[in-house]
């Protein structure tokens, strides 16, 4: 549920959500970062949702919205601020796919290290990359609105490109205040190609990919 003023207006909202499609967890992997989530971290991440359907009601002042099968996706941050630099992307519009990646330089041990993760549930089979579980980014490269990457793991290559679309300013936290500035986009384009053994086997494309790019 909704109920709040901003800017004068006052927004309300009611919304049901559908079945969590969740990600494998255990015991070494309680969530997408690893066995990281056992250590202090000055930023967290974890995963609740990749993909449920969202149908409710929405009102902004006078207008008026009604969702219908809509899709869903959850995850939270917590901690004190986010990562100095880092490339975020969300997908989730295919019928049997659904895509999260990071890439970023955060402190651990006193230094800055750079890590990443990818996970694409595709047709009921989720693959899985992660700096901590011996997957590979090979190569990276970022300007202010977009990204591409390639990570390897075994027999298997992944390539991602990201590009933002109509970005928006948001405010981020920083040594824990809320005083930051990031900037989302809503309506980036993404796409997305699975190799194994040079064969390609997955490619997926969309305009409606959530991405945030602060690298530079």
């Amino acid at each position: 549920m909704l109920d709040f003023t901003i800017e004068g207006r006052r927004v309300q909202g009611v919304f049901e959500f559908g079945k969590f499609s969740e990600i494998k967890k255990g015991f070494l992997k309680p969530n997408i970062m690893g066995w990281l989530t056992y250590f202090p971290n000055e930023c967290n991440h974890s995963i609740t949702s990749m993909h449920h359907n969202v149908n409710g009601k929405l009102r902004m002042g006078e207008k008026k919205w009604e969702i219908v099968d809509a899709d869903g996706y959850i995850e939270k941050d917590w901690g004190t601020s986010f990562p100095e630099k880092y490339v975020w992307l969300q997908a989730n519009n295919w019928e049997n796919s659904r895509i999260v990646f990071s890439y970023a330089t955060v402190p651990m041990l006193g230094k800055y290290r750079k890590g990443f993760f990818l996970l694409l549930q595709h047709e009921g089979i989720e693959y899985r990359f992660s700096t901590i579980e011996g997957s590979r980014l090979i190569d990276f490269n970022a300007d202010s609105i977009s990204f591409w990457a390639k990570i390897r793991k075994g027999n298997t290559e992944v390539s991602i490109k990201g590009k933002q679309r109509n970005p928006v300013p948001l405010a981020s936290p920083s040594m824990g205040e809320m005083n930051a500035k990031i900037k989302e986009s809503l309506d980036g384009d993404v796409e997305i190609i699975l190799l194994n053994k040079g064969k390609k086997k997955i490619e997926l494309k969309s305009n409606r990919a959530s991405i945030d790019v602060h690298f530079l």
